[in-house]
């Protein structure tokens, strides 16, 4: 039975990865900084194993790494913030370490598309991690993909939050840049493939869905599935670096990630020969089936252990709320009358009293 590792577990590919992966009948190692997060998120099973690991603790990466046969690499650091950069380039640098001189038999890197000009930071990096993960003696197969569909998946809930939650929409003229996304099912479908080979050499294979969109097309088509209307308008004056400010206004997924995503935006995303569907076929699900699938199975998918809240909290959650938590909850006991309570919750925000409803 092969031995695999998935670094960056709990992140949004690598916990739709992992039961799959299962279900194939590999032994599989789940590996992240978050292990409350990813065993809550996660079904257990006999042939799943959790480590905890940092990729920036060289002593650790160098202990673990070695131990496996295939590695799927699916670590990003856009999270961290503006210097995130140069944190995932620290994090390949430590993995490139550990690869070197392992009897590990390949590794796979999901990467992204590369505009065939302009940059950002967030793409820069992704081509920079699989040219240092190439100096190793481990061959390792890049897949560079599209914007993934899905619910949960970051760029597309920033997307969704901007129709649900905005009544017109201004946007950059990047809006107008054409894009080439993925269903996470047709992903899925690459990575898993890609697991059964043992190639002796490196490869970079590009991945996108059957439709080349502009983000404008994509923003009607959200729309059309959410039964929403279609107000959206571009500006000149609106850069993408002046959009992210006030990202975190519109949208739930963490700002520092929608700022590093943005970034991109402002050139065509598109696949091009779309190798990885040339050499493992398989029928690409268009946008608009994707988005379906995605808006029908919020709620389900919020509901199920990858979500891993409270279920108080599940029972709460509606459709056209943001997927990603971005609330504050706090419970305070009281002998007071309900009258009394209503007479102290009517001073929230007032000159003298708290502003937030758990301060006062």
């Amino acid at each position: 039975m092969k031995k695999v590792l998935v670094l960056g577990a709990s992140g949004y590919v690598g916990s739709q990865l992992l039961p799959i992966l299962l279900s194939q009948g590999y032994s599989v190692t789940a590996a992240t900084r978050h292990l409350e997060y990813l065993k809550a998120r996660v079904v257990p099973h006999p042939n799943l194993t959790y480590a905890f690991l940092d990729l920036a603790d060289q002593s650790e990466t160098q202990k673990l790494i070695p131990q496996f046969d295939l590695i799927f690499f699916l670590v990003h650091g856009m999270a961290v913030g503006h210097d995130f950069v140069d944190y995932e380039l620290s994090l390949a640098e430590n993995f490139k370490s550990a690869l070197i001189g392992s009897n590990v038999e390949h590794v796979i890197f999901l990467s992204a598309l590369q505009p065939p000009t302009g940059h950002s930071d967030h793409l820069d990096a992704r081509k920079e991690t699989g040219d240092i993960l190439r100096q190793t003696n481990v061959p390792i197969t890049e897949l560079r993909a599209g914007v993934i569909i899905g619910p949960g998946s970051a760029a597309f809930e920033i997307m969704r939050d901007f129709v649900y939650n905005l009544p017109i929409m201004i946007a950059p003229k990047w809006v107008d840049s054409k894009a080439n996304p993925i269903a996470l099912e047709n992903l899925n479908h690459y990575l898993i493939e890609l697991a059964k080979e043992k190639p002796n050499e490196n490869r970079i294979f590009t991945a996108g869905g059957p439709d080349t969109l502009t983000y404008r097309e994509q923003f009607k088509i959200i729309c059309d599935v959410a039964n929403k209307p279609f107000r959206l308008w571009s500006t000149s004056l609106l850069s993408p670096k002046l959009a992210s400010y006030w990202l975190g206004l519109v949208t739930s997924v963490p700002s520092n990630i929608g700022r590093a995503l943005l970034g991109g935006l402002a050139h065509d995303f598109v696949s091009g020969a779309n190798e990885a569907s040339e050499q493992f076929p398989q029928k690409l699900i268009s946008y608009r089936d994707a988005v379906k699938s995605a808006v029908d199975a919020e709620g389900t998918f919020v509901r199920s252990n990858v979500w891993g809240f409270e279920p108080e909290a599940l029972n709460r959650w509606q459709p056209g709320y943001g997927y990603y938590a971005k609330q504050a909850g706090a419970s305070i006991k009281t002998t007071l009358t309900s009258e009394q309570i209503w007479l102290v919750a009517k001073q929230i925000g007032g000159r003298k009293e708290g502003y937030f409803f758990a301060n006062i």
